[in-house]
């Protein structure tokens, strides 16, 4: 039932059912917010981005890079 939870933790490609549930619940913000755990995060709940670095206050990001990292 759960097998694509399996996959995220395992690291692997989870497809589209995964990605429309975080959207659905989620939501997307193109600039950081501190999240209700205290982390500063963007788009689609990224708090560290491809190249490793964390997002900081004040940082944005277009539509199209919130997708990409999701």
């Amino acid at each position: 039932m759960f097998g694509w939870l399996k996959k995220l933790f395992r690291g692997e490609e989870v497809g589209f059912d995964l990605c429309w549930l975080i959207k659905k619940y989620e939501g997307c913000r193109l600039t950081a917010y501190k999240c209700p755990a205290g982390v500063w995060t963007i788009g689609w709940g990224t708090t560290i981005y491809m190249s490793g670095q964390r997002v900081r206050e004040g940082d944005t990001i277009t539509q199209e890079d919130a997708d990409s990292l999701l």
